[in-house]
Protein backbone atom coordinates (compact mmCIF):
# COMPACT_ATOMS: atom_id res chain seq x y z
CA UNK A 1 0.00 0.00 0.00
CA UNK A 2 2.82 2.66 1.09
CA UNK A 3 4.97 0.97 -1.48
CA UNK A 4 2.22 2.61 -4.26
CA UNK A 5 1.57 5.96 -2.87
CA UNK A 6 5.58 6.50 -2.18
CA UNK A 7 6.16 5.68 -6.59
CA UNK A 8 3.09 7.92 -6.99
CA UNK A 9 4.40 10.87 -4.77
CA UNK A 10 7.97 10.74 -7.08
CA UNK A 11 5.65 11.09 -10.69
CA UNK A 12 3.33 13.61 -8.90
CA UNK A 13 6.31 15.91 -7.59
CA UNK A 14 4.05 17.22 -4.57
CA UNK A 15 0.46 16.74 -5.73
CA UNK A 16 -1.61 14.20 -4.43
CA UNK A 17 -2.08 11.61 -6.21
CA UNK A 18 -5.39 9.40 -6.45
CA UNK A 19 -3.11 6.44 -4.40
CA UNK A 20 -2.55 8.75 -1.67
CA UNK A 21 -6.84 8.40 -0.77
CA UNK A 22 -6.94 4.66 -1.51
CA UNK A 23 -3.92 4.35 1.08
CA UNK A 24 -5.98 6.38 3.90
CA UNK A 25 -9.34 4.16 3.74
CA UNK A 26 -7.52 1.05 3.81
CA UNK A 27 -5.42 2.73 7.28
CA UNK A 28 -9.05 3.78 8.04
CA UNK A 29 -10.24 0.18 7.37
CA UNK A 30 -7.28 -1.22 9.80
CA UNK A 31 -8.25 1.49 12.31
CA UNK A 32 -11.55 0.33 12.84
CA UNK A 33 -10.48 -3.29 13.41
CA UNK A 34 -8.07 -2.19 15.97
CA UNK A 35 -8.15 -2.25 19.35
CA UNK A 36 -7.05 1.84 20.19
CA UNK A 37 -6.27 0.94 23.91
CA UNK A 38 -3.16 -1.63 22.46
CA UNK A 39 -2.07 1.03 19.49
CA UNK A 40 -1.95 3.80 22.57
CA UNK A 41 0.41 1.00 24.78
CA UNK A 42 2.35 0.42 21.74
CA UNK A 43 2.90 3.66 20.34
CA UNK A 44 3.34 5.82 23.22
CA UNK A 45 0.08 7.53 22.14
CA UNK A 46 -2.59 8.14 24.63
CA UNK A 47 -5.70 6.62 24.62
CA UNK A 48 -9.06 8.58 25.03
CA UNK A 49 -12.05 6.41 25.73
CA UNK A 50 -14.01 8.81 24.07
CA UNK A 51 -16.80 8.88 22.65
CA UNK A 52 -15.81 9.33 20.16
CA UNK A 53 -12.75 6.97 20.57
CA UNK A 54 -9.55 8.47 19.75
CA UNK A 55 -5.91 8.45 20.44
CA UNK A 56 -4.10 11.61 21.19
CA UNK A 57 -0.10 12.14 20.26
CA UNK A 58 2.11 14.76 18.92
CA UNK A 59 4.13 15.14 15.61
CA UNK A 60 7.13 17.26 16.14
CA UNK A 61 5.39 19.09 19.03
CA UNK A 62 1.81 19.20 17.44
CA UNK A 63 -1.05 17.06 19.16
CA UNK A 64 -3.54 15.54 17.04
CA UNK A 65 -5.97 13.26 17.29
CA UNK A 66 -6.09 9.84 15.83
CA UNK A 67 -9.26 9.09 15.33
CA UNK A 68 -10.49 5.52 13.51
CA UNK A 69 -11.71 7.56 10.07
CA UNK A 70 -9.68 10.29 10.09
CA UNK A 71 -6.62 12.53 11.85
CA UNK A 72 -6.67 15.96 12.75
CA UNK A 73 -5.06 18.36 14.91
CA UNK A 74 -6.20 19.46 18.08
CA UNK A 75 -6.84 22.86 17.86
CA UNK A 76 -9.11 21.24 14.93
CA UNK A 77 -7.19 22.67 11.69
CA UNK A 78 -7.26 19.63 8.81
CA UNK A 79 -4.47 18.12 8.62
CA UNK A 80 -2.29 17.39 5.08
CA UNK A 81 -3.42 14.00 3.81
CA UNK A 82 0.79 12.93 4.35
CA UNK A 83 0.23 13.49 7.97
CA UNK A 84 -2.61 11.80 8.05
CA UNK A 85 -1.13 8.63 6.56
CA UNK A 86 1.85 8.93 8.62
CA UNK A 87 0.29 9.00 11.89
CA UNK A 88 -2.10 6.23 11.34
CA UNK A 89 0.96 4.23 10.01
CA UNK A 90 2.76 4.75 13.09
CA UNK A 91 -0.01 3.63 15.32
CA UNK A 92 -0.77 0.36 13.76
CA UNK A 93 2.85 -0.47 12.71
CA UNK A 94 4.20 0.69 16.43
CA UNK A 95 5.26 -2.52 18.76
CA UNK A 96 6.30 -1.23 21.69
CA UNK A 97 10.43 -1.98 21.23
CA UNK A 98 12.53 -0.10 23.49
CA UNK A 99 15.28 2.40 21.80
CA UNK A 100 18.85 1.27 21.19
CA UNK A 101 20.53 4.34 21.81
CA UNK A 102 22.03 3.87 18.12
CA UNK A 103 22.28 6.43 16.04
CA UNK A 104 22.14 4.84 11.93
CA UNK A 105 21.54 6.42 8.55
CA UNK A 106 18.41 4.99 6.80
CA UNK A 107 20.39 3.17 4.13
CA UNK A 108 21.63 1.24 7.02
CA UNK A 109 17.77 0.47 8.12
CA UNK A 110 16.70 -3.08 7.20
CA UNK A 111 15.48 -3.53 3.71
CA UNK A 112 15.92 0.45 2.78
CA UNK A 113 17.86 0.61 -0.30
CA UNK A 114 15.03 0.93 -2.77
CA UNK A 115 13.78 3.78 -0.94
CA UNK A 116 16.92 5.25 -0.39
CA UNK A 117 17.10 7.66 -3.56
CA UNK A 118 13.68 8.91 -2.15
CA UNK A 119 14.88 9.78 1.32
CA UNK A 120 18.38 11.61 0.24
CA UNK A 121 16.01 13.92 -1.98
CA UNK A 122 14.24 15.20 1.06
CA UNK A 123 17.38 15.41 2.55
CA UNK A 124 18.89 17.16 -0.51
CA UNK A 125 16.28 19.54 -0.58
CA UNK A 126 16.77 20.71 2.69
CA UNK A 127 20.40 21.26 1.97
CA UNK A 128 20.10 23.30 -1.29
CA UNK A 129 17.21 25.52 0.79
CA UNK A 130 19.62 26.31 4.00
CA UNK A 131 22.93 26.71 1.81
CA UNK A 132 24.73 29.57 3.11
CA UNK A 133 21.59 30.76 5.55
CA UNK A 134 22.90 28.48 8.63
CA UNK A 135 21.10 30.56 11.47
CA UNK A 136 18.34 30.53 9.79
CA UNK A 137 18.37 26.90 9.95
CA UNK A 138 19.11 27.11 13.39
CA UNK A 139 15.91 29.79 14.07
CA UNK A 140 13.78 27.60 12.39
CA UNK A 141 14.79 24.33 14.01
CA UNK A 142 14.60 25.80 17.45
CA UNK A 143 10.85 27.04 16.50
CA UNK A 144 10.10 23.19 15.55
CA UNK A 145 11.45 22.25 18.87
CA UNK A 146 14.74 20.95 17.77
CA UNK A 147 17.50 21.15 20.51
CA UNK A 148 20.75 21.68 19.38
CA UNK A 149 23.39 19.33 20.54
CA UNK A 150 27.51 18.70 19.73
CA UNK A 151 28.63 16.92 17.44
CA UNK A 152 32.43 16.75 16.47
CA UNK A 153 32.06 16.47 12.77
CA UNK A 154 28.45 18.99 11.56
CA UNK A 155 28.49 22.97 11.51
CA UNK A 156 25.08 22.28 13.10
CA UNK A 157 23.24 19.44 14.52
CA UNK A 158 20.07 19.63 16.31
CA UNK A 159 17.52 16.27 17.62
CA UNK A 160 13.84 16.75 17.22
CA UNK A 161 11.48 14.34 19.24
CA UNK A 162 9.24 13.30 15.95
CA UNK A 163 6.59 11.09 17.55
CA UNK A 164 6.57 9.60 21.19
CA UNK A 165 8.73 6.98 20.35
CA UNK A 166 10.84 8.27 17.52
CA UNK A 167 13.86 10.98 17.75
CA UNK A 168 15.50 12.33 14.72
CA UNK A 169 19.12 14.11 14.38
CA UNK A 170 19.63 16.00 11.33
CA UNK A 171 23.17 17.18 10.68
CA UNK A 172 24.11 19.93 8.62
CA UNK A 173 27.21 20.97 7.19
CA UNK A 174 27.81 24.55 5.47
CA UNK A 175 29.55 24.78 1.53
CA UNK A 176 32.36 25.82 0.41
CA UNK A 177 34.07 27.13 -2.84
CA UNK A 178 34.31 23.84 -3.72
CA UNK A 179 31.64 22.18 -2.03
CA UNK A 180 27.77 22.77 -1.65
CA UNK A 181 26.08 22.39 1.64
CA UNK A 182 24.48 18.95 2.48
CA UNK A 183 22.75 17.52 5.03
CA UNK A 184 22.20 13.88 7.13
CA UNK A 185 19.05 12.83 8.98
CA UNK A 186 19.67 9.85 11.42
CA UNK A 187 17.63 8.41 13.72
CA UNK A 188 17.54 4.60 16.15
CA UNK A 189 17.86 2.33 15.08
CA UNK A 190 14.48 1.14 16.64
CA UNK A 191 12.61 2.73 13.85
CA UNK A 192 11.49 -0.42 11.68
CA UNK A 193 9.61 -1.61 15.09
CA UNK A 194 7.08 2.29 14.23
CA UNK A 195 7.31 2.71 10.97
CA UNK A 196 7.93 0.76 7.98
CA UNK A 197 10.45 2.25 4.98
CA UNK A 198 7.64 4.51 3.46
CA UNK A 199 6.70 5.54 6.35
CA UNK A 200 10.21 6.78 7.65
CA UNK A 201 10.83 8.29 4.34
CA UNK A 202 7.19 10.48 4.90
CA UNK A 203 8.84 11.37 8.71
CA UNK A 204 11.83 13.23 7.25
CA UNK A 205 9.41 14.52 4.12
CA UNK A 206 7.63 16.24 6.92
CA UNK A 207 10.45 17.59 8.79
CA UNK A 208 11.80 18.76 5.66
CA UNK A 209 8.30 20.80 4.44
CA UNK A 210 7.72 21.71 8.04
CA UNK A 211 11.65 23.13 8.66
CA UNK A 212 11.19 24.94 4.62
CA UNK A 213 7.73 26.29 5.65
CA UNK A 214 8.56 27.80 9.19
CA UNK A 215 11.86 29.36 6.84
CA UNK A 216 8.94 30.92 4.07
CA UNK A 217 6.74 31.88 6.46
CA UNK A 218 9.61 33.82 8.53
CA UNK A 219 10.20 35.59 5.59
Amino acid sequence: MTARLEAEREKGDGTKPSSSEQALVALCQEMARADLSTLAGKSGAEHIPGPPETLRLSLFGVPHFIYRNDVRAVDGRESDILVKILLMLYATWANGAPVTGEWVAFKQLPNAIGKAKSFEKHIARLARHFEGRMDNLKAVAASLGGRAISTESADAAFEFQALPALALRLLYWEGDDDFPARASLLMDATIPNYLDQEGTVFLAETLVNLLLQADEAEG
